[in-house]
């Protein structure tokens, strides 16, 4: 929740053309959680918010397959450049304000 503004942000100041790319990788990292009926429904609801996509032939795999090309992106372009950022430095001063969640016994 707090991490979403500043990586915005920096997109935005970037001019990176697909911002949406980490919504899309955390929506669509969640499939292992998920039944094979949620999946699907999952998938279809990526394909059309984030890829424009609404009938296609193995829709899954192509959201798969976009996914894979997201995460690539992301790790090899877009978080390193967010690391090194001031919006970044700001989210990590954000954070240490934030107060630890109690210890489970």
């Amino acid at each position: 929740e707090l991490t979403g503004p500043y990586w915005r942000l920096f997109m935005r100041e970037m001019r990176r053309t697909a911002p949406v790319s980490l919504d899309f990788c955390i929506t669509v990292g969640r499939r292992a959680h998920l039944s094979e009926d949620e999946w699907r429904r999952l998938a279809f609801l990526a394909a059309e918010r984030y890829l424009r996509l609404d009938e296609v032939d193995g829709l899954e795999e192509v959201v798969v397959t976009e996914h894979e090309a997201a995460l690539a992106r992301l790790t090899a372009d877009e978080f390193p450049a967010f690391l090194a950022s001031d919006h970044c430095t700001e989210l990590i001063h954000r954070l240490r304000q934030v107060p630890a969640p109690p210890a489970h016994a």
